[in-house]
């Protein structure tokens, strides 16, 4: 998990500066793959619902790391789920054994939570990531996690 992550910083980083309140929908589209990477499909295809807010360049480096989670038992957690989108993302991606968690600051995200319009994400976590207390809770209630993203 830990390559993970640092893949996503240092390609966070090639971005380059001042991107990060650039629209993504009008971001240019991520090169094509040899391979037929569901989630640029999924993005691809999305044209109303939850708003998703990725960079379509993380694409492929999810692929690339998480496919071996898709069809499994899963759990996965993603901090951050401002408009839900990603989490019916997810849900897609990973399938209905994996166990979909979400994280955000904002009480109004409790909604999500098992709804079929935001992928049915299992559980959702209304904190301050910046708080020890909030993870200390959080670890109480999911021991076991076998994805974290924060991107």
């Amino acid at each position: 998990m830990l390559l993970f992550l640092l893949h996503v910083i240092i390609h966070c980083a090639l971005a380059g500066p001042g991107r990060t309140d650039v629209d993504i929908h009008k971001l240019p589209s991520p090169s094509i793959e040899a391979e037929h990477n569901p989630l640029s499909a999924h993005f691809e295809r999305l044209s109303q619902g939850p708003g998703l807010w990725k960079w379509p360049h993380y694409f492929p480096i999810y692929h690339r790391h998480l496919h071996k989670y898709r069809g499994t038992d899963a759990v996965i957690a993603e901090v951050g789920i401002f408009s839900g989108g990603s989490l019916k993302m997810w849900r897609e991606y990973f399938g209905p054994r994996a166990t979909i968690i979400g994280i955000d600051l904002s009480n109004r995200t409790r909604v999500y939570e098992r709804n079929p319009t935001y992928g049915s994400p299992d559980r959702i976590f209304v904190g301050d990531q910046s708080s020890a207390s909030f993870w200390e809770y959080f670890k109480t209630q999911v021991p076991k996690l076998d994805v974290f993203l924060d991107d």
